[in-house]
């Protein structure tokens, strides 16, 4: 009997014996950056992203109604200034075939933005800003759009809320003015 619980012993140190000699190799944990929190950043990329509304303001003429949208992206320098590019699509809703030398209703802007705040929104959360956007719209031509509105939120993530003035140029037919007047109504966000 002492030679058979002895033998069990001798086999069950073995067992841990063998069982401390395999190495089982876990994956490594992946290292962990820094975190950064994005919304404290004052400088660096930005985008925004606005629908807008707006009538020409002709008063002998019928006036266009054009609704779009715009995707700007650039940088932030800080509060009081961001640069950017811009894209977007547009749609003459009312009186285009009368006006515009084209039935295709949808133009395309491409053009450089500006904006920036009045006053710090560090410790605010509705500020005024001024934004102005200079390029031209494809079919159409030139276009310069300056506006002010409130932001609504923090400094990176803020809704936008602004009425501008919009200077453009059409392709209209012979006996329609070139130039064209517009109120603009924009709502977007930007962060």
């Amino acid at each position: 009997m002492r030679k058979t619980v002895l033998s069990f012993v001798l086999m069950a140190l073995a067992a841990v014996g063998n069982a401390q000699d395999r190495v089982i190799k876990m994956p490594e944990a992946p290292k962990q950056s820094k975190y950064t929190e994005f919304s404290l950043k004052e400088k660096g990329y930005w985008w925004s992203a606005d629908v807008s509304v707006g009538p020409s303001l002709t008063f002998h003429e019928k006036n266009l109604l054009t609704t779009g949208v715009n995707f700007v992206n650039g940088y932030r320098f800080d509060d009081y200034l961001r640069v950017g590019i811009g894209i977007g699509a547009q749609y003459h809703a009312v009186h285009n075939d009368g006006i515009r030398d084209t039935d295709i209703k949808w133009t395309m802007p491409i053009f450089l933005n500006a904006r920036g705040n009045f006053i710090s929104q560090e410790v605010r959360e509705i500020v005024p800003f001024w934004s102005v956007d200079l390029g031209g719209v494809i079919r159409d031509g030139f276009m310069f759009t300056p506006s002010v509105g409130a932001r609504i939120g923090e400094q990176r993530s803020a809704f936008l809320v602004s009425l501008g003035y919009s200077l453009r140029t059409i392709d209209a037919k012979e006996d329609h003015a070139k130039t064209r007047n517009y109120i603009v109504l924009k709502l977007g966000y930007e962060f």
